[in-house]
This record gives structure tokens, C-alpha cells and sequence, in this order.
């Protein structure tokens, strides 16, 4: 199931998907734009450092982890 939003108004279109899982907009004279904000993002954490979130560094660090030996993983 793909499930998505769209909102279009004169000269405006904002479109999300989560399939795509993608923010596009588009306005009169300025062209497109594409963001895809749950790749990669800053999260303020409770005391006040940030963190680099999201599928994108998760693929980073999952991987590498899961072919270590159980040993190094311990």
C-alpha cells in the first residue's frame, strides 16, 4: 500500500509519499524541489548535542556491524 498527500493551490504543489518517501514542491517560476527527509537528518537530542538519523545512516552503521564476529559485536 502506498500511501501519500497532496496539496495543490494557484501556482503551488506540495507532494509527499511515503512510498517515494520524498517531499517534492513546485511553484510559479521557481521550478521543483526534492527533499527526502527521513534519508538522512539532525535530531536535537535531550541534552542538546545533535545526531545524524535516518534509513540512510542506519544502512551505514547496520551493515558493517552484521559481519562482524559475534565476538567483536560483544
Amino acid at each position: 500500500m502506498n500511501q501519500g498527500h497532496e496539496v495543490v493551490v494557484p501556482d503551488r504543489e506540495v507532494e509527499s509519499d511515503q512510498q517515494y518517501r520524498g517531499f517534492r514542491w513546485w511553484n510559479k517560476g521557481g521550478g521543483s524541489r526534492t527533499s527526502n527527509n527521513h534519508f538522512t537528518r539532525d535530531v536535537l537530542r535531550a541534552d542538546g548535542t545533535k545526531a545524524y538519523v535516518g534509513c540512510g545512516a542506519d544502512s551505514l552503521t547496520v551493515g558493517p556491524v552484521a559481519i562482524l564476529p559475534c565476538e567483536v559485536r560483544r
